[in-house]
């Protein structure tokens, strides 16, 4: 006794009356109405081999010389891949042409395999990203018929591509990396979350699945909201043992993370002086500037003998702070 088993090794493939669609087996149609066809899981003898493991057979469907739709039920919606279940050997599916025709050639079934990647999310190829914000990117992996390749087991390589300050970046909770990997989860999408709290940062996020074109979406890191305890508020010098010297007060807008508001460049920062212990000024003892890319400055001249403190005030952005000035 001889006992014949299909070979391990097999391929979808498209039949009609159990043979594929050909010039001895063509498909005769009549306008509007579906046919059923056969999509097998076959060895290279035309042999039925049942889909190995325990998830379904994605296999993608094609059509060259019609304008009609494959579809899943009779009269259904068009579809150009199906799955054949875990441990069966087929699957039907229907075929409608919108008029009588007869068909020959170039309907086919193949495996669905890794085609093109492409960024579902976001949406935009390019956005900013507020400091310290996380922002998820999605990677969607898709087949030859632009169908999300599902249950893979194939994972996502990424990495990030251009100006990063070293140790800003948190890629999948991981501080202090550029690049890693990520399986694709059962409906073909990996997502790589990336956190940057450096404003000056601007990069692209860059995924690749082996051999497959990678894809990207830029990222530019800009400032969060006005910190109070962050922001900064300075003099220069901060102390003179002559009459008539000149100091400097600034107040620079900085953002949780110590990035400075450069968006800022509206609103009005208001310096006000309060003179101790017999101090003077010559000149203006107060100041209104406009602020410039979160930073403003106004510069008060001592005066008489060097003696006392000058306290300065700056009200900026709903911010008030104060410094000290020595004579």
């Amino acid at each position: 006794t001889v006992n014949v088993v299909p070979s391990s090794s097999a391929t979808p493939q498209l039949e009609y009356n159990g043979h594929a669609v050909s010039a001895s087996n063509p498909l005769v149609l009549s306008a509007n109405t579906p046919v059923a066809l056969t999509v097998l899981n076959a060895d290279a003898g035309g042999n039925p081999v049942p889909v190995s493991g325990s998830t379904p057979l994605q296999v993608d469907l094609f059509n060259t010389g019609d304008a009609g739709n494959f579809e899943a039920v009779a009269g259904g919606a068009a579809i150009n891949d199906v799955f054949i279940p875990a441990g069966q050997t087929s699957t039907t599916v229907y075929y409608e042409s919108p008029t009588a025709t007869t068909i020959d050639s170039g309907m086919t079934a193949q495996k669905a395999v890794a085609s093109s990647l492409r960024v579902t999310s976001p949406s935009s190829s390019a956005f900013s990203a507020t400091a310290g914000s996380a922002e998820p990117y999605t990677f969607t992996l898709l087949d030859q018929n632009g169908n999300a390749l599902q249950n893979s087991g194939l994972t996502l390589g990424y990495s990030l591509s251009g100006t990063v300050t070293s140790g800003s970046v948190t890629l999948n909770g991981t501080t202090g990396v550029t690049s890693g990997t990520v399986a694709f989860n059962s409906n073909g999408q990996a997502t790589v979350t990336v956190t940057d709290t450096k404003a000056t940062d601007s990069f692209d996020v860059v995924g690749a699945q082996g051999s497959v074109s990678g894809t990207s979406v830029k990222e530019t890191v800009v400032p969060g909201v006005v910190s109070v305890s962050q922001s900064t508020f300075t003099l220069a010098p901060t102390s003179a043992a002559t009459s008539g010297a000149a100091f400097t007060a600034t107040i620079t807008l900085e953002d949780q993370y110590g990035n400075v508001e450069t968006g800022i460049s509206s609103g009005t920062a208001v310096f006000t002086t309060t003179l101790n212990s017999g101090a003077t000024l010559t000149g203006a003892a107060s100041a209104s500037v406009t602020l410039t890319s979160g930073v403003a400055s106004a510069t008060f001249t001592t005066g008489g003998t060097p003696t006392g403190t000058v306290t300065v005030t700056v009200n900026a952005d709903g911010i008030t702070k104060t410094a000290t000035f020595t004579e």
